[in-house]
């Protein structure tokens, strides 16, 4: 079974419906669990993870990263979108940095991965970039900041971009493993 995590606060419908529900008509068959609502002893049930971005202006779950920690025992694959990158970065040594991008951004390839080869472009819609540990491979940056990052000892991803909108199949890449 696949979980898609819902970072944005509980109150936030629109973020609900804007970042998690697309990704979920995609994935098609798969649990939608709120982060608050995550139980750490069942996490290992999932094969996979998806944690979905929220709104511009909800960083809720920046207040408390520790809600996160069960990412470090986990160890199957987990793909971060936006605020999912951020988590997972933070968890893991990165800081945030203010960058904001709007709208659409073209992405270059850094390091080959199983999501994109070239140069394309992606929607766009954060406040926050990722300064960068070296726990990471970076896989793509635009003229602003890191775009795509990969954990170096896990399969863990994470896109700053939201491909749920213009870039699909980014998706098939992580489901088809």
């Amino acid at each position: 079974m696949i979980l898609v995590i819902d970072v944005n606060s509980k109150e936030n419908k629109f973020g609900r419906d804007e970042f998690v529900t697309p990704v979920a008509s995609i994935v098609g068959d798969c649990e939608i669990k709120h982060y608050k609502d995550i139980d750490p002893d069942k996490i290992k049930e999932y094969k996979k993870i998806i944690i979905c971005g929220t709104a511009l202006k909800d960083n809720e779950y920046l207040e408390n990263i520790d809600n996160f920690s069960w990412l470090n025992e986990y160890d199957g694959e987990i793909l971060g979108i936006c605020a999912g990158m951020q988590i997972i970065g933070l968890l893991f040594g990165c800081s945030l940095k203010k960058c904001n991008e709007i709208g659409m951004t073209k992405i270059k390839d850094i390091k080959k991965n199983r999501f994109f080869s070239t140069v394309f472009e992606a929607y766009e819609l954060h406040n926050y970039a990722l300064n960068v540990s070296n726990k990471f491979e970076i896989l793509g940056k635009s003229d602003k900041c890191v775009q795509a990052i990969k954990h170096k000892s896990k399969e863990f991803y994470g896109f700053l971009f939201h491909f749920e909108t213009r870039n699909k199949h980014f998706i098939d890449g992580f489901l088809e493993k």
